[in-house]
């Protein structure tokens, strides 16, 4: 990640404890003086970036026949380019999807999906009331 931003890459380490107890003690501040800025660290942003989680797509390969289409070389500069765009209001990240080919007109689905001509339709999923106008 820090490659992918042009940073130099992460060397010093904090311990667990000792950052959950920093985070405290800023927000122990913020709340005393009423401050309305949240603190550069809180305990939530401590736990995140502390805990280890991985996840496996072996049951999407194995049960849906699924393959990934980028790297996690390719997907981690794309995501950080992604980002940056998008919280500076250049752009919505639609001209790296269209660098990707064409997207499904009804909504998003597998390869497989998309090859066996099927469609899942764009309000699939969403639960009554979501995404419609009132």
């Amino acid at each position: 990640m820090a490659e992918a931003l042009g940073a130099p890459p992460v060397t010093r380490h904090v311990p667990y404890k000792v950052a959950k107890v920093v985070a405290f003690a800023l927000e122990c501040v913020g709340h005393v003086f009423g401050l309305r800025k949240p603190p550069m660290i809180t305990r939530y942003s401590v736990w995140l970036m502390g805990r280890r989680c991985f996840f496996s797509a072996e049951k999407a390969r194995r049960e849906l026949n699924w393959q990934p289409t980028v790297t996690y070389e390719q997907g981690i500069p794309m995501t950080v380019q992604w980002f940056l765009e998008t919280e500076r209001g250049v752009g919505d990240g639609a001209d790296m999807i269209a660098s990707r080919g064409p997207a499904p007109v009804e909504g998003r689905v597998s390869r497989g999906m998309r090859d066996a001509g099927e469609r899942i339709p764009a309000h699939a999923g969403r639960r009554s009331g979501q995404g419609q106008a009132r």
